[in-house]
């Protein structure tokens, strides 16, 4: 799985172009980010969104059944320059 990170075609908005890709094992739980001119600021804490096949299947979960916290797990801070997609990525072990 990835984060995406991508820009909006000026003459297009519906367009998306992919500046960079980040993998990742697990769906972070994504509610903000940070951004200049220059670079992009991507979190990916330990909470994550997991959803089961039944809740896929059935559609009879909330989302607040999916959302899991690893204890143990620590935040990677990953810096996105926007120029070119190169990532440089922080942990916070």
């Amino acid at each position: 799985m990835d984060l995406l990170v991508y820009k909006l075609e000026p003459s297009n908005t519906f367009k998306k172009v992919v500046i960079a890709r980040i993998p990742v094992e697990k769906s972070p739980m994504q509610h903000a980010f940070a951004m200049s001119e220059k670079y992009a600021i991507i979190f990916d804490h330990p909470v994550y969104v997991e959803p089961s096949v039944f809740s896929i299947l059935f559609r009879n979960s909330q989302l607040k059944d999916m959302i899991k916290n690893n204890v143990n797990g620590t935040t990677s801070i990953h810096v996105v320059r926007l120029s070119d997609g190169h990532v440089t990525t922080l942990d916070t072990k």
